[in-house]
């Protein structure tokens, strides 16, 4: 049985977040005084860039720059608004997925999401039963949204109305995490389809199957990057323990690219080790950045048969690791990203593709 809120919201369905992942031609270095932040130094550009809407760019890169524990649900509104505000900007399509892709890195690191829950007095040990909105399209027994509030306003007002199929029904306000929202209800055959941010409210926003992809790679990307910064720091060795969940989400739950520089691939200021994008969001960036095709995704057998056969010829990879660090400048102009980075010996990457019994090809 499907439990779902009577309150009556106002579902919106939006355009899919363009998933960019093209970079121009460009030399890559360390940031000067920086611990592993790397860098994209452009040559001189083939197309000229449309000036970007400073304030939205800007408004963007300050949000996905918060550390999970320091988002608010403040922060989580201008974010929504932002969103909800893309659709009106006129700007290219690819400053329109920096924008998005960086948006969506706030609000699915922001870890008190409420979501509401249910106790099942009818069922043997009392458990909670997350609550759904209907999709818009959604009859009976149809798909349903996970509906996500930012602060306890909002959660009151859309539970007001109660639970539609449990008049009875104990209403729990549950405190969740974007990435567990999408890990424990959007895997799998369930009736999850989507989410909807702020349900009901001005600045409600759903993402709905369209876009569950690239919700799933955001989970991943957010994951593998908590993992990587837990267990490897900038620098591991090469002989460094991996746990069986970070080797999964490199194994291919991550999409991976590197950036073609003519006849080899990007490195960092030495040369030791080549510059691997981890993230839509870095994705995006780099496209904006150099307006080229010259990034292209690696599969795991590619990086271990490169890992392999490195014999000097490089070091290992440098894996970027969270977002953009460079602040937006009020001069205009072209923004270079740049990002910390994790230094994936070649022999250690190896290791771990190698000691899975299978490698998505």
């Amino acid at each position: 049985m499907a439990l779902t809120l009577s309150y009556m919201v106002r579902l919106r369905h939006v355009q899919p977040l363009s998933q960019a992942c093209t970079v121009r031609l460009a030399n890559i270095h360390h940031r000067p005084n920086s611990n592993n932040l790397c860098t994209f130094s452009a040559i001189r550009p083939v197309f000229t860039q449309v000036p970007a809407s400073a304030l939205e760019m800007h408004q963007a890169n300050e949000l996905a720059r918060k550390p999970p524990s320091e988002i608010s649900s403040t922060d989580t509104r201008k974010a929504l608004q932002l969103m909800r505000s893309l659709p009106k900007l006129l700007l290219p399509a690819q400053q329109l997925s920096i924008i998005g892709q960086q948006v969506l890195r706030l609000l699915l690191s922001y870890r008190n999401w409420y979501v509401p829950r249910v106790v099942r007095g009818d069922l043997p040990g009392n458990p909670l039963w997350s609550v759904g909105v209907p999709t818009p399209s959604g009859g009976p027994g149809g798909g349903q949204l996970l509906p996500l509030t930012s602060d306890a306003d909002a959660f009151q007002r859309l539970t007001d109305g109660g639970v539609r199929g449990g008049a009875d029904a104990t209403v729990v306000k549950a405190s969740i995490s974007g990435v567990d929202a999408i890990r424990e209800h959007l895997h799998g055959q369930g009736r999850w389809e989507g989410l909807t941010f702020n349900p009901g409210e001005e600045d409600e926003f759903v993402l709905d199957k369209d876009q569950l992809l690239q919700l799933h790679m955001w989970e991943a990307t957010l994951r593998c990057e908590a993992l990587m910064s837990l267990e490897l720091g900038d620098s591991p060795e090469p002989t460094q323990p991996v746990s069986d969940e970070l080797a999964d989400l490199l194994l291919g739950q991550v999409k991976l690219c590197f950036v073609q520089l003519g006849q080899d691939l990007a490195r960092d200021k030495d040369g030791h080790h080549i510059i691997t994008l981890t993230s839509n969001d870095a994705a995006a960036l780099c496209a904006n950045a150099y307006g080229g095709k010259m990034v292209r995704p690696v599969t795991p057998q590619q990086l271990l048969t490169m890992a392999d056969g490195a014999e000097g010829a490089f070091t290992g990879y440098a894996l970027t690791l969270g977002p953009d660090v460079a602040p937006f400048s009020d001069a205009g102009g072209t923004h270079i990203p740049f990002w910390r980075t994790c230094n994936v010996p070649a022999e250690l990457m190896a290791n771990i593709l190698r000691g899975k019994s299978s490698i998505n090809s």
